[in-house]
């Protein structure tokens, strides 16, 4: 019999989660006093939530043949969404019988799963082994389904891994708001506008509920293509979306810029400028290969490792500063990756473990971190990607040069005229990226 998980497991915290009735619920392996993994805690973790949803609301805890009244409950609903009503009666009354009948043996129990009759006409309308069909009908196996598939595009590098993880906990909020167990075809309007305000009154932005509400559009539609399920009618109602406002781009100023580089040394001061000069994050920096530089006339052409894989993404030649250059040329390995850390690691990375959590590292941010509080700027919500960002801010304010900007910060160009008859010039680039250092003073 597989496994039956009444809560949701965390491996990056060792503890499991629930959310019941708008409310998140959590508890630690160590607070169960089981091992810290999901196979060695689980059976712990379904006995507690009984026993919690219980206190809640006066939840009848499982009996001792809970086992088989499980899986009898994923044939009803089965039954239910295929309109097999006196299938589901019968079902609902062997339900009804095991749940008050505790000095029932269990071998006798166990006969309802394959020997009534109640059994043999739920095989006859499947034609398909029992617990397959049901449990391929529930919400929970197809999130995992979808899941899978999403891991797989996190592998092959179609979407990034923070990408994959943030789907990953958005789906499963959703999962456990509606029931894993539930059919997928009991997924409708009502269900939607209700999860819609549920999110309303839970996060604490519109972006963070939007970004929530996305995943779940994107998994219905998933649902929708492999011909489960119709989309609710209201998916795209005017009432039932958040309102966004546009979040206001933190600079820097071009004295604290200057006030960075001149408290900045060795890599540190790289990695400023590499970010000032070429747009770099830490993902940028960490992924530059020999191919991409021209050493003898000090020039980086590349396209941003983000977006690499899209066709509509720009090639971006650098041209670098002086002093951009003669720390790239001091700092260079001579292998690829181009720039490493003193122990000779990745100065950043995002993978998927084996159990499909996140592992990310960025080893950029600590030394920047300190030349901000060398420059008293530290806790004013300012990190190494600003600088991307500031550079992208001057070059709008000039008149001139301020249509560089998408390709400066290698984005796919907008409207007709970039996208298919204009490319940008090389030299007028060059030349607004040169007007870029001498307002830092290089």
């Amino acid at each position: 019999m597989p496994r039956r998980y009444s809560m949701t497991w965390e491996a990056s915290r060792s503890r499991w989660r629930k959310l019941y009735k708008g409310k998140l619920y959590w508890v630690s392996t160590r607070a169960l006093k089981a091992p810290p993994t999901k196979d060695g805690s689980y059976q712990a973790a379904n006995a507690w939530w009984a026993q919690r949803r219980a206190e809640l609301d006066g939840y009848k805890p499982p009996t001792q043949h809970e086992g088989v009244v499980q899986i009898l409950q994923e044939r009803l609903a089965w039954a239910q969404a295929h309109h097999q009503g006196k299938l589901a009666d019968s079902l609902k009354e062997t339900i009804s019988l095991l749940e008050t009948a505790d000095d029932l043996h269990p071998s006798i129990a166990s006969e309802f799963l394959g020997g009534l009759e109640t059994y043999r006409r739920w095989s006859q309308r499947t034609q398909q082994a029992p617990d397959t069909v049901i449990d391929n009908n529930t919400i929970g196996h197809h999130v995992a389904r979808w899941l899978e598939n999403m891991r797989a595009r996190a592998q092959l590098g179609q979407i990034s891994p923070d990408r994959y993880d943030n789907v990953r906990d958005q789906i499963a909020r959703f999962e456990n708001f509606v029931g894993t167990e539930l059919p997928v075809a009991a997924i409708n309007e009502d269900v939607y506008e209700k999860y819609f305000l549920d999110l309303a009154g839970w996060a604490r932005s519109p972006v963070t509920a939007d970004g929530h509400l996305r995943v779940v559009k994107q998994f219905l539609h998933y649902l929708y293509g492999k011909r489960l399920i119709e989309l609710p009618r209201n998916l795209k109602a005017r009432q039932l979306r958040f309102k966004l406002t546009a979040k206001e781009i933190q600079v820097f100023s071009v004295e604290q810029v200057k006030e960075l580089i001149a408290k900045s040394k060795g890599q540190s001061k790289l990695h400023i400028l590499l970010g000032l000069n070429c747009g770099m994050g830490a993902s940028d920096i960490s992924e530059l290969k020999q191919a991409e530089i021209d050493w003898r006339r000090g020039v980086i052409t590349r396209k941003r490792g983000k977006t690499s894989d899209k066709d509509n993404v720009p090639t971006v030649q650098y041209k670098l500063w002086g002093e951009t250059f003669a720390l790239l040329k001091q700092f260079n390995t001579g292998n690829d990756p181009v720039l490493t850390t003193r122990r000779g690691g990745e100065w950043a990375f995002r993978r998927l473990r084996a159990d499909g959590t996140l592992w990310r590292n960025d080893n950029v941010a600590p030394p920047f971190r300190r030349v901000l509080k060398a420059c008293k700027l530290l806790g004013k919500g300012l990190s190494h990607y600003n600088l991307r960002k500031t550079s992208a801010t001057l070059l709008e304010s000039h008149s001139e040069y301020g249509r560089y900007v998408t390709h400066f910060l290698g984005h796919s160009p907008k409207g007709t005229a970039a996208k298919h008859y204009a490319a940008p010039s090389t030299e007028l680039f060059d030349a607004a990226v040169t007007w870029l250092g001498r307002q830092y003073g290089l």
